[in-house]
């Protein structure tokens, strides 16, 4: 049969973040002028009269970015279908994709904030990531794992049986979504699953202690986040001062 769509995003998937959606609806319905089709407000009261009718915010108001794979720009699309709530329950499967009225926008690489690894500083983010793993304390590390690698290459689907697929975060994944579907991980590597985890984290902590190496990867999602708050606050300033003049 046709090997699973590795890389791709699940039924599940979408299922868990439309959930994700509709959670932040009851939380931010309020603040983003989002009331739920039978008139009820976030707190659960009913919603003034004014603003029935009003189930879609205008476009202006939600701004989404996601990265340039398949996978996240449909994880951003079902995430807004919980959050715009469009007549399901939460988690009801949708075999065509519900249209949306909010653009879902992947910026051009010299703009990439979300993934810094493949934006303007990629090269020199990969190269600090290779001088740390060139470390003897990163080495080391790695030859205690090197028998659970060469199980995960020979047992897991996704590698092939091929070592130069490895990635660790692969790694992590396969274990991660297994377990988010109840399918069990292969007997070969279900004892190693709390060490692929662990040296995954192991990792990530060493990476993300270099101050230089954080500031590029965080800094720039951090400063698009702060300025897109200051932006909402200013126009929403202007509408109520034209509300008040009108």
């Amino acid at each position: 049969h046709a090997p699973p769509p590795w890389g791709l995003l699940t039924s599940k998937g979408a299922e868990q973040l439309r959930r994700v959606g509709a959670s932040m609806r009851r939380a931010y319905a309020d603040l983003l002028g989002l009331h739920h089709h039978h008139g009820l407000s976030a707190e659960g009261d009913e919603a003034p009269a004014a603003l029935e009718g009003q189930p879609q915010p205008h476009p202006r108001t939600i701004r989404v970015l996601s990265t340039n794979y398949s996978r996240t720009m449909w994880s951003a699309h079902h995430l807004l279908e919980g959050l715009l709530e469009d007549g399901r329950e939460a988690g009801t499967p949708t075999p065509i994709p519900t249209p949306i009225p909010i653009p879902i926008r992947v910026l051009p690489w010299s703009e990439e904030v979300i993934n810094a690894f493949e934006g303007p500083h990629a090269m020199e983010l990969v190269g600090m990531c290779r001088e740390m793993e060139e470390s003897d304390l990163f080495m080391e590390a790695e030859r205690e794992m090197d028998h659970v690698r060469e199980l995960m290459v020979r047992h897991v689907p996704a590698f092939g049986g091929e070592p130069n697929k490895f990635r660790w975060i692969k790694a992590a994944d396969y274990v991660i979504c297994s377990e988010a579907h109840g399918d069990p991980l292969h007997p070969a590597v279900a004892p190693h699953r709390d060490a692929v985890m662990a040296h995954l984290g192991f990792k990530f902590y060493g990476w993300y202690n270099n101050t230089e190496l954080l500031r590029l990867v965080v800094a720039p999602l951090v400063s698009d986040i702060a300025k897109g708050l200051v932006e909402a606050a200013e126009a929403r300033t202007r509408a109520v001062a034209g509300e008040g003049g009108g």
